[in-house]
C-alpha cells in the first residue's frame, strides 16, 4: 500500500470530525497522522517522521507551510482539503505554496472561487449517515451549541419570540480562543458542557426539534449536518456551507447575521420530514461519489491554469521560486 501522511488540526482529535475521511483513506493507504495546533509551534509533532518519504501528503483544514514541510520529509504530491471558514481571505500569501497541490473542496462557493483563480481543484459534497430515530423533538425547544462568539444568546433573542421558542438547551463547548457571552433570555434554559460520549450529545439534541447552527461560516459543517441527519430543523446564517444544504422554509431556515430579523417558525414537522428525505438522498450520492477522492489524490496535478496576476503577487513574497512561469 502507498504511504500517506495526514496533517490535521489537533482539535479534531477531540471532535472526530475528520474520521469519515480517515476511514475512507485507510482502505487504500498506509496512513501516518500528524496533528498541528495552529496557535502553537507548527513543527511540534513532526520530530518522529523527520527524514521519511511519503507518496502523498494530505493537509486537512491546515494550510501547513509546504516550504517548511519539504525540509522535514519528502513526498510525491500534496493534496489540500481547505475549509471555507478557515482559508479566507483567499489572497493569503500561503496560497502560493499550494500552486502544485491538488485541492479538494467540500464547499461549492470555495471551489468556484479557486477554480477562477486557476488552481487545480475538485468539488464533492459530504452527507453523514441518517440517524434512525422516531423522536422528532419538542417544536418549541432549541438546541444551541455555542462555539463562536458571533452567534450567541443575544442572536437567539433577536431571532425567536419567547412564545415560539419556550426552551433553550445551551451546550457550552466553545472553539479554541472563543469566550462565552451570556445574555438574559425569557426562555427556560438548561445547560451542558462537553459530552464524553457522542451518544449522550445525540440524546440531548433529540429532545429539541430546532437546532441552531453554531458558526457564521463552515468548511463542511459537521455539527449542523449531523443535526440535519437526525431530522432537526436547522436555523443557520445564510453563508457557505449552510446555504449549500439548507433551502429556506424547506429544509431549515436561513438568516442574515449582519441584519438579524425575527424568524416566523412554520411547518416545523414538515421541514423535519423534508430534511430527512434530502439527507437520505444526499447520503446515497456521497456513497457513490466518495471513491472519486482516490482518483483525485493519485492523478497528476493539472498545470497551466494558475492566474498570472496571482503568480506575480506571490512572487513578490518569494513564494513562487520553486515554480517557473513556463510551468504555469
Amino acid at each position: 500500500m502507498k504511504k500517506l501522511l495526514f496533517i490535521g488540526h489537533s482539535y479534531h482529535q477531540k471532535t472526530k470530525s475528520a474520521d469519515f475521511l480517515l476511514d475512507l483513506l485507510q482502505t487504500k493507504y498506509t496512513i501516518t497522522k500528524c496533528y498541528v495546533d495552529p496557535y502553537a509551534d507548527e513543527n511540534n509533532n513532526f520530530a518522529d517522521i523527520s527524514g521519511n518519504r511519503y507518496d502523498y501528503v494530505v493537509c486537512w483544514q491546515i494550510m501547513y507551510p509546504l516550504n517548511k514541510l519539504q525540509q522535514i520529509i519528502s513526498y510525491e504530491k500534496c493534496v489540500f482539503f481547505p475549509m471555507f471558514d478557515g482559508v479566507c481571505p483567499l489572497d493569503n500569501i500561503k496560497w502560493g505554496e499550494y500552486a502544485n497541490a491538488k485541492i479538494i473542496c467540500f464547499c461549492k462557493h470555495l471551489y468556484e472561487d479557486l477554480l477562477k483563480r486557476g488552481f487545480d481543484c475538485e468539488y464533492i459534497q459530504y452527507f453523514p449517515e441518517v440517524q434512525k430515530s422516531e423522536i422528532s423533538g419538542d417544536t418549541t425547544s432549541l438546541f444551541f451549541w455555542q462555539r463562536r462568539e458571533e452567534i450567541n444568546l443575544q442572536v437567539i433573542d433577536k431571532l425567536f419570540s419567547a412564545q415560539e421558542v419556550t426552551h433553550i438547551h445551551l451546550h457550552k463547548a466553545l472553539d479554541t480562543q472563543q469566550n462565552f457571552i451570556d445574555y438574559p433570555l425569557k426562555q427556560h434554559r438548561t445547560v451542558s458542557t462537553w459530552f464524553d460520549k457522542r451518544d449522550d450529545l445525540y440524546k440531548t439534541m433529540l429532545k429539541s426539534a430546532l437546532y441552531m447552527a453554531p458558526r457564521p461560516e463552515e468548511g463542511i459543517g459537521m455539527s449542523f449536518l449531523e443535526a440535519m441527519a437526525m431530522g432537526r430543523c436547522v436555523i443557520a446564517p445564510d453563508n457557505p456551507t449552510m446555504n449549500e444544504y439548507i433551502k429556506h422554509g424547506k429544509t431549515g431556515y436561513l438568516y442574515n447575521l449582519q441584519n438579524i430579523k425575527m424568524i416566523s417558525l412554520e411547518n416545523i414537522k414538515q421541514i423535519q420530514k423534508n430534511t430527512i428525505d434530502y439527507m437520505k438522498a444526499g447520503r446515497n450520492q456521497w456513497n457513490k461519489q466518495k471513491y472519486k477522492i482516490f482518483d483525485w489524490i493519485e492523478e497528476p496535478v493539472k498545470s497551466g491554469r494558475l492566474n498570472m496576476r496571482l503568480v506575480r503577487r506571490y512572487k513578490l513574497f518569494g513564494l513562487f521560486t520553486f515554480l517557473s512561469t513556463e510551468e504555469i
